[in-house]
């Protein structure tokens, strides 16, 4: 037991990289131990009142039930508790908050109760081996991801797969879905995305290129940020909220492809990408662009014709005009 402790702590360690998040939890741990908050016989800290959890021993093994009468899973709540293989949720909880299991790397299954309905952030960041079935009417899943809202926001990404396509209905992809995920290469967005949250996308090193499509209107902070592999981002459309920090850290991409006439629109990205900005050509995503931008219609074009043959009419009667002019002046004696 003690040699798989030893493998399950190091695996955390290892995936944390340099975002050493689990001192500052037993930083935090330790605070707990000295406030009001009570302390159940396998090290996991509960309200006064006992409706909320707080935080969970990092040495918490093997498997765990909640306790009845447990209102809310609290942030952080069980984050890298590496030996946790196995988690009971009894019905009447009703909020998991942000990565409140997150890095719970020896975690394999979990059921979310009828009663909950509210996801925090990506409650499941960095298990990619996690099957999440739910009970509740409020939490949907298809096996690869989470989902909330009706299928309408993703919230959590929890799959080893190179490829996803998001499900046509998704329209908000919630901060940290995708986060720190390394297999990701390829994710196909549907027309319905509105909204890519504060870090969607953030650290995923597999990802290689991404089309966002024209009905997207909000890019959050650091939403593709230190994606390594990143070479492509095309806009098929002008989001009307981009965060400048978007592409942080993306230093080997190559092209972003936006539409044509919209450079002014991405004034923030071209700060640090202008030699990296291209305009699209084709009219493929023309109807995004602004009113003085947008191709003509049929309509448009035939008046602009019109008048265009009016004007040119108009000159030819000028010029004509102008030659009988100066041939009656050369007949008149001043011109002998």
């Amino acid at each position: 037991m003690k040699d798989n402790q030893r493998s399950a702590f190091k695996n955390l360690k290892k995936s944390l990289g340099q975002d050493d998040k689990l001192g500052q939890l037993v930083l935090d741990f330790a605070i707990r131990k000295t406030t009001g908050s009570r302390e159940d016989l396998n090290g996991v800290f509960y309200s006064k009142n006992g409706r909320h959890v707080i935080m969970a021993s990092k040495s918490l093994s093997g498997k765990y039930d909640v306790c009845e009468g447990t209102r809310e899973i609290d942030a952080d709540a069980f984050w890298g508790c590496a030996y946790l293989t196995e988690i009971s949720l009894p019905e009447g909880i009703e909020s998991i908050g942000h990565e409140a299991f997150g890095r719970c790397i020896s975690l394999k299954k979990i059921t979310i109760p009828r009663s909950v309905v509210r996801l925090g952030s990506n409650p499941f960041i960095g298990n990619t081996e996690l099957e999440v079935s739910s009970l509740s009417q409020n939490v949907t899943t298809d096996g690869k991801a989470v989902f909330t809202n009706g299928g309408k926001t993703l919230v959590s990404f929890i799959s080893k797969v190179a490829e996803y396509t998001v499900p046509e209905g998704v329209e908000t992809i919630a901060e940290k879905a995708f986060s720190k995920n390394k297999f990701i290469k390829n994710i196909q967005l549907p027309d319905s995305l509105r909204i890519i949250d504060d870090e969607a996308f953030f650290d995923c090193d597999a990802l290689a290129a991404v089309k966002i499509p024209a009905g997207v209107t909000n890019i959050g902070v650091c939403a593709f940020a230190d994606c390594e592999a990143l070479r492509s981002v095309e806009m098929c459309g002008i989001p009307e909220v981009i965060k400048r920090s978007m592409l942080s850290g993306c230093d080997d991409i190559r092209t972003i492809s936006i539409p044509s006439h919209s450079t002014k629109h991405f004034s923030k990205l071209a700060a640090d990408y202008e030699d990296r900005i291209v305009e699209r050509t084709d009219n493929s995503t023309a109807k995004t662009a602004d009113k003085e931008t947008a191709p003509k219609t049929a309509k448009e074009k035939t008046k602009h014709t019109d008048k265009k043959n009016a004007k040119h009419s108009d000159k030819e009667n000028v010029e004509s005009k102008d030659k009988q002019t100066t041939n009656k002046k050369r007949k008149s004696p001043m011109y002998k």
